[in-house]
């Protein structure tokens, strides 16, 4: 198995609801036990760019982390050069670009690949390789992971300021 960490939504989820200050320990106690490949993405530095070229509000007024979890991300990242994990950055990609670049590659490949990520746009890649991609994000209720990207184009998304189309929603979708 292959497993992919999307560093920027795994790892904040983690610092934020994380009451013991342990989060950084334990995301890496879990990497030195692993014994898969592991790989962990970050976003890249204007990584919504390219996205936002083609739709100008995408993640607009979006709240950025604070600062304390900027910091606990390099203290992950920098703790991360200790391990096995291979950590990638791709100049003005998105981390969510990346890892469905490399999950797509590894399942035509006859891989398993196990992506951790609370983010629901990968269950679009579960509904092309229903086999071989695992996502650990809750799925959107009643859509099949096959319709995913359909379903958020015509219903929207709300975490990405992207509004669907106007009079369509979620009840008309069901």
């Amino acid at each position: 198995m292959i497993r992919i960490y999307d560093g920027n939504s795994y790892c904040r989820v983690e610092l934020e609801t994380d009451v013991s200050g342990l989060a950084p320990r334990n995301f890496m106690q879990d990497i030195f036990a692993c014994p898969d490949p592991v790989f962990v993405i970050w976003d890249a530095p204007k990584g919504s760019e390219k996205r936002r070229e083609i739709f100008p509000p995408y993640k607009v007024g979006r709240k950025a982390p604070d600062t304390g979890i900027w910091n606990g991300f390099k203290l992950i990242q920098d703790a991360l050069k200790h391990t096995k994990a291979v950590q990638i950055t791709v100049p003005g990609y998105e981390a969510d670009d990346t890892i469905a670049f490399l999950a797509r590659r590894y399942a035509t490949q006859a891989q398993t690949v196990a992506i951790y990520s609370n983010d629901k746009d990968f269950w679009q890649l579960v509904g092309e390789h229903p086999h071989n991609i695992i996502c650990g994000a809750n799925p959107i209720k009643g859509v099949l992971p096959k319709w995913t990207r359909l379903y958020k184009t015509w219903c929207g998304d709300s975490s990405d300021k992207i509004p669907g189309i106007p009079r369509f929603g979620e009840t008309l979708w069901h």
